[in-house]
């Protein structure tokens, strides 16, 4: 036994060390950029006037991915494919899928930063073998980097100016996929995994500068104790009985344990600000998870068909709130 930890010390204090590394600078990229020293657009830039399209959808659904999360642009197959068949069931609702959930310049791992080829090279060998990343070195690296951008989301200090950055980019790809500010046509954030707490984060400045509520889904999604919750207009949470993961955020964030009452997340659960539907045996990601098209559930639907469902559901829900909310306005 002792010679067993003899071999494991070493890595594992390599591992630490540059997982309090990457940590320690994670803030970085925000920061520069509130700053105006990055060479993205400085948080004071208006936004775009032209969008590509003009039509107006009934809604709008924002897809924020999880942690593997390289490049919207070349996400996995089957979070592609679960996105078309959303808005296949959803034919008057336009869903935004170039938000890059970890980044508060909308700027994906493969865009312009010092270690772009890196992560190129790893996003190639997922394209090319057909798996989301088939390295996996690549997928820990990937992994350990939004991470640190979820946590950063999280922090007290550092969060607010990433969220606002975050919202800054969701309202800029909004507007390029046709939304017109002052519609009533409700926001709806969609968050996998990590991308919840990016949602939840995010959402309040969303809100702000769209000036109409923003609902939030969760797809097995893992929150902090962020005080965003109180300023979504719902959060549907989708959990899996197989899916551990989500229950992440009630361990490791002491907000969301009892003994804190008057905690962001507390109160909004007091407020009926956040709803839990059961999905029934999904997992969190990899065979039989949430997007799955061909592990069934008892009835014979598949997992991918039964989430699609249950958005479109929440979606068409969240249609008829801003409308009733709307008329009341006159």
């Amino acid at each position: 036994m002792s010679e067993f930890w003899n071999l494991l010390w070493l890595p594992l204090c390599i591992g630490g060390a540059v997982f309090v590394l990457v940590a320690a600078l994670a803030p970085l990229e925000a920061l520069t950029w509130w700053a105006g020293w990055s060479s993205q657009p400085a948080p004071d830039t208006p936004l775009p006037t032209v969008s590509a399209r003009a039509d107006l959808a009934s809604a709008y659904v924002v897809y924020l991915s999880g942690v593997a999360a390289i490049d919207p642009s070349g996400m996995h197959p089957k979070e592609k494919a679960f996105l078309d068949g959303l808005e296949t069931a959803m034919s008057d609702t336009t869903v935004v899928r170039d938000v890059f959930a970890y980044s508060a310049t909308n700027n994906s791992l493969t865009g312009e930063r010092a270690l772009s080829r890196m992560w190129q090279r790893i996003n190639a060998l997922s394209v090319k073998r057909g798996k989301r990343i088939t390295d996996w070195a690549g997928l820990g690296l990937v992994i350990l980097r939004n991470l640190t951008q979820i946590l950063v989301s999280a922090d007290s200090r550092y969060g607010p100016i990433f969220s606002f950055g975050v919202a800054k980019g969701i309202a800029e790809r909004l507007q390029y996929h046709g939304y017109v500010f002052g519609a009533r046509a409700p926001v709806i954030l969609l968050g996998y995994s990590g991308g919840g707490q990016v949602a939840v984060g995010s959402a309040p400045y969303v809100a702000q500068i769209l000036r109409r509520p923003v609902w939030v889904i969760g797809i097995g999604g893992v929150y902090s104790d962020d005080k965003g919750i109180l300023f979504v207009e719902h959060l549907y949470q989708l959990t899996g009985t197989r899916d551990y993961t989500w229950r992440l955020g009630d361990i490791c964030f002491p907000g969301h344990w009892r003994i804190f009452p008057h905690s962001a997340w507390n109160r909004a659960r007091r407020q009926g600000l956040v709803s839990f539907i059961n999905m029934g045996p999904m997992k969190h990601t990899l065979k039989g998870d949430y997007f799955s098209r061909s592990a069934k559930l008892p009835d014979g639907q598949t997992h991918a068909a039964k989430t699609i469902a249950t958005i479109a559901e929440l979606v068409a829900h969240a249609q008829t709130q801003a409308q009733v909310a709307s008329d009341a306005k006159g």
